[in-house]
């Protein structure tokens, strides 16, 4: 088992991932766990399949491409190797991935209810930040505002950068939303400014992101000419992302 080669092809995608170039990363990530997978080492074959395959998924998610991403995943469940927070990892992707599918909200629920119980049982204290990003955005999926944005507040407070937590930009965004729901346009944009300083935000798809909340909030707070100047860059943005067969308006 050449690991060298391994790593190359992860840190080849994650690049590829950051730079928005998607399919180029689903095709590294996939020779990765492939590689991984015949690999007579427990670590490799649990931990670090995990990691490809879920990045993988995350690199299909991003192109609308559902169902492939849930195919991904999938494997994962049978997989003894892998370590808690990889299992608790998958639940929760397979929740992100729930909310995009046009499926019963009470479905989702249910996804949801599988990784709280499994954190309630094994996770870390850390790790409780992404189940209640999570459980914000099922408030939010529900119109529950004020619920959604305390829950929202609690995940962030509590998050920190360990394994298998989100980016700092993933509960910005759920707070972003939540106050553009409320038609808070002065908070949304406090939390904006935030994610102007969160390393990731270089990201082409975290900038797609940012520019199009950015649009939203000055639409909201009445400054038409800032909204069209920051949808404009959102666009020029995603222009630069292959996004597949996908078309940015289904994102």
């Amino acid at each position: 088992m050449d690991f060298s080669q391994m790593y190359s092809l992860f840190t080849a995608g994650r690049t590829a991932l950051e730079n928005g170039q998607f399919r180029r990363a689903t095709e590294l990530y996939e020779q990765a766990y492939s590689l991984a997978e015949c690999a007579d080492d427990d670590l490799i074959g649990g931990k670090y399949v995990a990691i490809f395959r879920r990045n993988a998924a995350h690199s299909f998610q991003a192109t609308s491409r559902l169902r492939e991403a849930l195919a991904v995943l999938t494997p994962l469940k049978r997989n003894t190797k892998i370590p808690s927070c990889c299992v608790y990892g998958n639940m929760t992707d397979h929740f992100s991935i729930a909310l995009e599918l046009p499926i019963s909200l009470s479905t989702i629920e249910k996804s949801y209810g599988e990784a709280e119980s499994y954190f309630r049982v094994s996770g870390g204290f850390s790790w409780e930040s992404r189940i209640l990003n999570m459980k914000a955005e099922l408030l939010l999926a529900r119109g529950l505002l004020v619920e959604a944005q305390h829950v929202a507040q609690e995940g962030w407070t509590r998050r920190d950068d360990d394994c298998p937590n989100h980016y700092a930009t993933t509960h910005l965004s759920t707070l972003v939303r939540i106050d553009i729901a409320r038609r808070d346009a002065a908070g949304a944009g406090r939390y904006l400014a935030i994610w102007e300083k969160q390393d990731e935000s270089s990201q082409l798809m975290k900038r797609v992101e940012f520019a199009t909340l950015q649009s939203r909030t000055a639409r909201l707070a009445g400054d038409l000419v800032g909204a069209l100047d920051y949808a404009r860059g959102a666009v020029m943005f995603a222009e630069l992302v292959d996004w597949g067969e996908a078309r940015y308006a289904a994102h």
